[in-house]
């Protein structure tokens, strides 16, 4: 039997509320973090802060995809995939 894309969203979210919250509280903080990095990298004179700043682009932007697969049941698995991709 098919089912929805929101079907599938609700029996992938973590059931175990203590796990949740452990993988959420972690990835908010890799969050704070990468935004930390970004916001010390203000003077991209050379090429490796460049790279370290694009770097830390790509982990912000997967934390996000963490973070909403973990919390998020309005954004499908199609709308994440996409952002994965």
């Amino acid at each position: 039997m098919a089912t929805s894309d929101n079907n599938q969203d609700k029996n992938t979210l973590m059931a175990d509320e203590k796990r949740r919250n452990i993988a959420l509280n972690a990835a908010y903080e890799i969050d704070g973090l990468s935004s930390l990095i970004q916001k010390e990298l203000t003077a991209a004179d050379n090429t490796e802060i460049s790279y370290l700043r694009g770097l830390t682009k790509r982990i912000l932007e997967l934390n996000s995809i963490v973070m909403s697969a973990l919390d998020d049941e309005r954004e499908s698995t199609g709308d994440l995939a996409v952002r994965f991709s």
